[in-house]
């Protein structure tokens, strides 16, 4: 399996292993400032399955939706088939900005809509904790073909995160203002945001995007020990 990079817009990723050379492991470094600030590889430790994606060289759109909190909706193309990569470049990009930024504490989830469902539903117990209380929420809706009381639970978390100022992102490769939902609440919603000012849209540019191999190294096998034989005499 490849993941798609644009060598104008990115970099490959640089994932360290063993002790942080930029902290030597104390998870804390000196600024120019002469102040003590959280060190990358502490954030990397929120953005585990962010690491292997590359890096985003210029600031995102998302950066300016996290300051400004809310809702949001993203449209991002699908590419390779079945993965939204481009948002997840754009997202690692975000988080790092905020963390850099002074935020001492910035939590994030990054869930399916199935999963979102599953924990309302069947974990209510998690609901809170999972769902409300991060500061970003973030769901990638691969495909809008949900029952209508799935909409009536997705819109009962997006109304209680309003209320409660933490954000949501909630990006698709299909959005268009063409698209109808069943459920009246869910559409007016949709209807509204894709129409105002809280869209967004990302796009890979005018090139096609190349394709590196995003899985790790086999690890080499080691050849077992030789068998001595011990010979009495």
């Amino acid at each position: 399996m490849g993941y798609p990079i644009d060598y104008e817009q990115m970099d490959r990723p640089v994932i360290t292993e063993g002790i942080c050379p930029l902290c030597s492991g104390r998870g804390m470094i000196r600024n120019e400032n002469g102040f003590l600030s959280f060190c990358i590889c502490y954030f990397n430790k929120s953005l585990r399955h962010l690491e292997p994606i590359p890096r985003l060289k210029e600031p995102t759109k998302l950066s300016k939706a996290l300051q400004q909190r809310g809702v949001w909706i993203i449209s991002v193309p699908e590419y390779p088939m079945g993965r939204i990569c481009l948002y997840d470049i754009h997202l690692r990009r975000a988080l790092i900005d905020t963390y850099w930024s002074g935020v001492s504490s910035f939590t994030w989830k990054d869930l399916s809509p199935n999963e979102l469902i599953n924990i309302c539903w069947n974990q209510r117990e998690r609901r809170n904790e999972m769902l409300i209380k991060p500061d970003l929420l973030s769901i990638k809706m691969m495909s809008w073909s949900l029952s209508d009381s799935a909409y009536d639970t997705i819109c009962e978390i997006i109304s209680d995160r309003t209320e409660a100022n933490r954000i949501t992102f909630i990006a698709s490769p299909n959005v268009t203002k063409d698209l109808k939902f069943v459920n009246k609440q869910f559409d007016e919603w949709f209807q509204k945001m894709v129409s105002g000012k809280h869209g967004i849209s990302l796009n890979w540019g005018s090139k096609v995007p190349e394709t590196y191999d995003d899985q790790p190294p086999p690890v080499p096998a080691i050849s077992p020990i030789p068998l001595k034989i011990m010979v009495r005499e």
